[in-house]
């Protein structure tokens, strides 16, 4: 079978003190279900497997074409955004490698223990920080904030009551999210989430 038919799957760790890589390749019938198969099974060891050995790269590419370029968001690994948020903590990214309060999957950070905080308000508002520091967004719209909320299993309040909160203390941009539903930290907020980030972490103040 030539090689146009198939496709070429790699997972790979990658760390200055380990370095494992897996390679195989399947018909592109069978692609889908697969890939299925293989995003199951990471999902569910995720956690476990990034607090050991710090990252996991997850990469698919068509046998002979050129790969395209993706930016990978590890739980709890070292990344751009890791980096980004440990720049505005004023921490090394070292100190928050296989952290298990928070992480990024995909292009959706997550909180992966809300109950390190001390209101469902500190938590998202933790959350919308991830969001605007660690992927570097200017804004979130509401639908896709829920979706983070209820992936990181906020509890205590819903939503809606938090961004009411939000708009009555001066966290959030209260006119834009009036306007079209955007969530934008305030200056206020956004000390604010540093300050429970870096407490949560046990950090200690800036």
């Amino acid at each position: 079978m030539t090689s146009e038919n198939r496709a070429k799957i790699s997972v790979s760790v990658d760390l200055s003190t380990f370095k494992l890589a897996l390679e195989t390749e399947v018909t592109h019938d069978a692609l889908d279900a697969f890939l299925t198969g293989l995003m199951d099974t990471i999902e569910k060891s995720a956690k476990k497997i990034e607090k050991t050995f710090g990252s996991l790269k997850v990469a698919t590419e068509q046998a002979g074409t050129p790969s395209s370029s993706t930016k990978p968001y590890p739980l709890g690994g070292i990344s751009d955004p890791l980096v980004s948020v440990a720049r505005r903590l004023g921490v090394d990214a070292q100190k928050l490698v296989g952290n298990n309060l928070f992480g990024f999957k995909e292009d959706r950070p997550q909180l992966f223990d809300p109950t390190k905080f001390k209101s469902a308000g500190a938590a998202a508002r933790v959350l919308l920080f991830l969001y605007e520091v660690g992927l570097e967004r200017s804004e979130v719209q509401y639908e896709e904030f829920q979706k983070a909320f209820d992936l990181s299993k906020i509890k205590g309040r819903k939503l809606s009551q938090v961004v009411a909160d939000w708009t009555k203390g001066a966290v959030i941009d209260s006119s834009r999210y009036k306007s079209g539903e955007e969530l934008i930290l305030s200056a206020k907020g956004a000390a604010d989430a540093i300050s429970e980030l870096r407490g949560a972490l046990g950090l200690g103040p800036p």
